[in-house]
């Protein structure tokens, strides 16, 4: 049960980084 709370919490915030790492890239063009 824990390593499927942890597994859910990586799958939730690894799109999370990458499309805050997108947003910057793009605050930086502009």
């Amino acid at each position: 049960m824990n390593l499927s709370m942890r597994d859910a919490q990586f799958l939730v915030l690894q799109p999370s980084m990458h499309s805050f790492f997108f947003f910057s890239k793009w605050l930086i063009k502009v």
